[in-house]
């Protein structure tokens, strides 16, 4: 039994193949960084200053964010949806507006990142026992911003349980009105 073995040419040595090929190049490098002390001074330090910038400098928690609100409902259960909201630190209502046009300009005039509607049977579909819908509208041009991460905890109660409605989410596009993703938003 004969087993095939792979010859270069060169003084009938076997063929390294990928590996040891490429375990030859590695170990190459590494003697010509030894050498030269600035490239291996800067082959260690730009990947630590690159991780301490992304570590620090990006920020993938959001707070303060303007929101505009619309309130067909003015009972107490919609004031404490609105209460908890707000007291998230995620959101910093700027506005009250009094139509949905209203709502939807400044969203789409980057005056506003989020606006809330709540619906005129808010209060009564929640005693009832229904799943009422507030509507969230989120301009998507900050993707870390209109994460719907601070949206479900924004509706939480202080046990953690989550609420009994239900979340209706858009994502508009700054400028762009044609473009509309849904997106559920459950809070």
């Amino acid at each position: 039994m004969t087993t095939a073995t792979t010859y270069n040419g060169a003084g009938g040595r076997r063929d390294p193949g990928f590996i040891g090929r490429m375990w030859a190049m590695i170990v190459k490098e590494f003697v010509q960084m030894r050498r030269d002390r600035m490239t291996f001074a800067t082959m260690l330090f730009v990947p630590i200053l690159q991780l301490t910038l992304f570590g620090f400098a990006i920020n993938t928690d959001p707070k303060d964010l303007p929101t505009a609100v619309l309130v067909r409902d003015d009972g107490p259960l919609t004031r404490a949806v609105l209460s908890a909201i707000k007291n998230t630190d995620y959101f910093d209502f700027k506005r009250q507006v009094r139509s949905a046009d209203e709502l939807d300009q400044l969203v789409r005039s980057g005056t506003v990142q989020f606006a809330i509607e709540i619906p005129a049977s808010f209060d009564r579909d929640v005693r009832r026992g229904d799943k009422p819908s507030v509507l969230v509208i989120a301009d998507a041009t900050d993707p870390v911003a209109t994460g719907t991460r601070h949206l479900r905890r924004a509706g939480r109660d202080r046990h953690g349980a989550p609420p009994r409605i239900a979340g209706a989410g858009r994502l508009r596009y700054g400028q762009i009105s044609s473009f509309r993703a849904r997106a559920a938003a459950p809070l």
